[in-house]
């Protein structure tokens, strides 16, 4: 079984995750894609880790730094789902890790 270095090394593309968000607005339906791709190599050369690797760990400072300065501060066990979206979005720019929002429009109705 190779080791998760030699992987790392040498993954080649990009890797992406994203989240399909339904809700309202001011009461009119509303629907938004945010999703970010991730280039392997060039996370390998500035993190020395693979982008799954890189996407992962930065999901969990973002959450623990919000916990570490209080902006998510709540008695008991809760959901990301529970905060404010905003903090947690920006803390993960902060830490590198970009996204990008796109409203839903016909292109994407035909993928989803």
């Amino acid at each position: 079984m190779p080791q998760q270095d030699d992987l790392a090394a040498t993954a080649k593309g990009k890797t992406g995750i994203g989240m399909l968000v339904t809700g309202a607005v001011e009461g009119e339906k509303k629907q938004e894609l945010i999703y970010t791709l991730v280039d392997h190599q060039q996370c390998y050369e500035e993190f020395g880790a693979s982008a799954t690797d890189f996407m992962s760990a930065t999901a969990l400072v973002s959450g623990a730094n919000m916990i570490v300065t209080g902006q998510w501060k709540q008695d008991g066990v809760h959901m990301i789902s529970e905060f404010d979206p905003q903090p947690f979005l920006k803390e993960l720019k902060r830490q590198g890790l970009d996204y990008k929002v796109l409203e839903k429009h016909l292109l994407l109705e035909k993928w989803l």
